[in-house]
């Protein structure tokens, strides 16, 4: 169809004013349909930008106001105690335990009302506090969460134990942790007892 404009009037032989006005607008919609279209495929489609980083999902963690009060939850869903420690830096005490299929669950409890443990549990009570995968680097998962505009925390890099952070204002809305470790060996010695006596301390 071959439209003429003149003098503000478009002529067809086919279509009136109104009609062709609609048509033009619909022609335009299509065409910036197109153009947003090609421009999608022209960009690079790095949606997965930590999946050759992440090994596994090591552990979930939950925040707890006293972890021998929820121990008795833990021992229920077939819980066993695999490591833990008293946070010297960030002054909480973390404990993980194994469940079925080798996967683990933790639970964290503050030391202090400065602990940022204590902050969550004034806010919102007890419950998932975040999310731990481990990577095999850390500095580079910060650098591509923050390329592709995540809210980092962090990073922490240490020899013994490296970490950085999304902030839980994510689509999530959960705290999501990578982080990188050589082995278990530091904490895996601690008993369950010593370390909710506070005898065994994380000093990473």
């Amino acid at each position: 169809m071959f439209f003429s404009i003149d003098a503000g009037q478009v002529e067809t032989p086919a279509l009136r004013n109104e009609d062709s006005c609609s048509h033009l607008l619909i022609l335009a919609q299509i065409r910036r349909r197109n153009l947003r279209r090609i421009s999608r495929q022209n960009e690079p489609m790095d949606v997965r930008p930590f999946e050759d980083l992440i090994e596994r999902l090591d552990h979930v963690a939950i925040a707890v106001p006293e972890i021998k009060e929820a121990l008795p939850m833990v021992k229920a869903l077939g819980g066993q105690y695999f490591c833990g420690a008293t946070s010297v830096r960030s002054q909480f005490t973390w404990v993980q335990f194994h469940l079925v299929n080798n996967s683990k669950l933790e639970l964290i409890a503050p030391n202090s009302p400065e602990s940022f443990v204590t902050r969550f549990l004034d806010e919102r009570g007890p419950g998932l506090h975040h999310l731990t995968f481990q990577v095999t680097d850390v500095s580079e998962a910060a650098l591509r969460a923050q390329s592709h505009g995540y809210r980092v925390l962090g990073p922490n890099l240490n020899p013994i134990w490296s970490e950085v952070f999304l902030h839980p204002k994510n689509p999530l809305g959960t705290l999501v942790q990578f982080a990188a470790w050589p082995s278990d060996d530091p904490w895996t010695v601690n008993s369950l007892e010593d370390v909710l006596a506070g005898l065994a301390l994380d000093d990473t």
